[in-house]
């Protein structure tokens, strides 16, 4: 409507609006003025035929007034809102601005001549809110859900201070959410979830004590968390997830007891998870995911006996499971997955009863604990374990039973070794190393450690060999490579892993050279016949670099002959002699590690090896004996 002038006279729509009861009584004025507007177009008619048309109209208004049906307020509010969301295009608009009584129009409901609901849910309403729509001061109830009504929430809508619910989830609403939101005390359900809404969560929703329900969800929220959020004593149910929240969880939100679902998800939320978060005795669902949180998960975690669902993963949150957590006995889902955490897995979580999702992969665990929650968790992959140096010794540690776990060692991406039980390698040679670790029993996960690069030795090469000739062993070794080296350590073992040096000597410092020597009565100092001794050699730089040789074996059984080769040097002969009994296999290898011949017995005795001729330079030749004894010896070919 506007305000119709003429000459001197001016008709105040205001005044008129003041004497309509009901919505057909403004449009029956608006029509009025429509037709005095039409059938007087030049503006030279006489004042007192306007006076005349007036003094009608207003004699009108008042016996209509008389038979009110609704505020005033109310009337003209319903216009505007029919009006400025497409009123024309609404799926359903039975009755609205008709002649009809309000009460029969479609969405709202009338108690003593007010609007105290109105409930236009996915009807294509169009458009934004008016002003006015804080005129209807009686509403308790407003669902607008799954409309496209946009622009911004009025703050005349803190005008609305009989309101319980709220709801206008799946518009399209931008702009900040007003601060006088904070006058709805009243308000119980407040759902503006699936909006475009903007700006900071207002600090007045903390003087709603009444709320239960807080759907902010699916918006683009930012800044935190207001501190007020903990007076919220009565809350039941708080999405704040897939918005741009910044900044920590308020330890306040201890104080929201009440609490069932708590969901913060995909925001960027940051800090550690407050201990106080352990006060929520009822909740039953948590959802952090898909933030930056960090630091260890709080053991208060645990005191939350009602929880079903926990989601943690997606952060950035490091140090162990807590073992309290198997106190969460009515827990089906724990989503860990994608985090920074390490540490053994608690045995606890296995004594949960009803858990099915367990998701953990993504993390820094090891076997460590993984063994006991094979069948129960989703644990494959993890990072990347750490490879550790000591000298020429590497390792790594990956938990989990030992005999269980198997060990395979990389060298420039070709497999140099696999062991079991032990994770220990010995390197002698420059290059990349890696090694990737398996658990028979948690078999889902691969362990691969990070890379080594060996880059400087003080020698390339070193090559063992050794036989035991009447209790004494005679060693022989070949360098290769050596580069300002200053002294051998010669180190024997019984068990072939702890090393201990007996003797040092002096290298010839550079180049390719051949060393020999003799240790004397070891086996006849041993008190067990039947057993191994095992020798390797370290050479050590300048530097205090150093490196190892292979280690070897070499039988001290005195029930079995000692083992020797002959002749040796080789020289114009194609056969060598093996002094030794209870021979069963023979065999001859070049430098390079390459297989030559191979020969079988049955308990031989001195046998006669027959060789094509042999190139110049070193072979070694494998004696195997009857009882399993290997023996490594060196040939040299003149």
């Amino acid at each position: 409507m506007t305000i119709f002038v003429v000459e001197n006279l001016t008709l105040n729509l205001n005044r008129l609006r003041k004497c309509c009861s009901s919505i057909y009584d403004f449009t029956f004025v608006g029509r009025v003025i429509e037709n005095i507007t039409q059938k007087n177009k030049k503006f030279v008619l006489m004042k007192q035929r306007y006076k005349l048309s007036i003094s009608i109209l207003l004699f009108t208004l008042t016996l209509t007034y008389v038979k009110a049906q609704i505020n005033v307020q109310d009337s003209l509010a319903l216009v505007d809102l029919y009006n400025s969301t497409n009123g024309t295009g609404w799926k359903i608009k039975t009755n609205w601005l008709s002649k009809q009584p309000v009460n029969t129009w479609y969405g709202l409901n009338v108690v003593g001549g007010r609007v105290n609901v109105l409930t236009l849910q996915n009807n294509a309403l169009r458009g934004s809110l008016p002003v006015s729509f804080g005129d209807l001061t009686q509403l308790i109830i407003i669902h607008f859900e799954q409309d496209s009504i946009m622009g911004s929430l009025p703050s005349s809508i803190g005008k609305l201070v009989n309101l319980q619910t709220l709801a206008f989830s799946g518009n399209k609403l931008s702009g900040s959410i007003p601060s006088s939101i904070g006058n709805l005390k009243q308000l119980s359900y407040l759902d503006l979830s699936f909006n475009q809404l903007s700006g900071n969560i207002p600090s007045e929703l903390g003087s709603l004590k009444t709320l239960g329900s807080i759907f902010l969800n699916s918006n683009r929220l930012s800044g935190g968390i207001p501190q007020s959020i903990g007076n919220l004593t009565s809350l039941s149910y708080l999405y704040l997830d897939y918005n741009e929240l910044t900044d920590t969880i308020p330890e306040s939100i201890g104080n929201c007891r009440n609490l069932k679902t708590l969901s913060l998800s995909n925001n960027h939320i940051t800090g550690m998870i407050p201990s106080t978060i352990g006060n929520m005795k009822t909740l039953f669902k948590l959802d952090f995911s898909v933030n930056q949180l960090y630091g260890n998960i709080p053991t208060s975690i645990g005191d939350i006996g009602t929880l079903i669902r926990m989601n943690l993963n997606y952060n950035s949150l490091s140090g162990a499971i807590p073992s309290s957590i198997g106190k969460m006995t009515a827990l089906t889902t724990l989503n860990l997955d994608n985090n920074l955490l390490s540490g053994a897995i608690p045995p606890e979580i296995t004594a949960i009863p009803g858990i099915s999702g367990f998701q953990i992969y993504d993390n820094n665990f090891t076997f460590a604990g993984m063994e006991a929650v094979a069948n129960l968790a989703h644990y494959s992959p993890q990072a990347t374990v750490p490879l550790k140096q000591k000298g020429n010794v590497l390792s790594v540690s990956v938990g989990g039973t030992p005999e269980n776990n198997t060990y395979s060692w990389y060298r420039n991406a070709s497999l140099v070794a696999t062991t079991t039980s032990d994770s220990n390698f010995t390197f002698s040679s420059t290059g990349k190393y890696w090694v990737v670790a398996t658990n028979s029993i948690a078999n889902q996960l691969v362990l691969y450690s990070d890379t080594i690069t060996i880059s400087a030795l003080p020698i390339e090469s070193i090559s063992l060999s050794g036989q035991n000739y009447s209790g004494n062993i005679i060693l022989q070794w070949q360098t290769k490579g050596e580069t300002n080296t200053t002294r051998f350590s010669i180190e024997n073992s019984a068990d072939g892993v702890n090393f201990y040096s007996i003797i040092e000597l002096n290298t010839k410092g550079n180049g390719n050279n051949s060393y020999q020597h003799i240790v004397s009565g070891i086996a006849q100092n041993t008190s067990v016949l039947d057993s191994k001794i095992y020798f390797r050699i370290k050479v050590i730089d300048k530097q205090g670099r150093y490196s190892y040789s292979n280690s070897i074996s070499i039988s001290i059984n005195l029930n079995f002959s000692t083992v020797s080769i002959y002749p040796n040097p080789l020289v114009k002969s194609n056969g060598i002699n093996v002094n030794a009994r209870h021979i069963n296999e023979v065999s001859i290898y070049n430098m390079g590690g390459k297989l030559i011949a191979t020969h079988t017995f049955n308990d031989a005795t001195n046998p006669k090896i027959i060789l094509n001729s042999l190139s110049h330079g070193l072979y070694s030749v494998l004696v195997k004996q009857q009882d399993g004894t290997l023996n490594s010896l060196q040939l040299i070919c003149e």
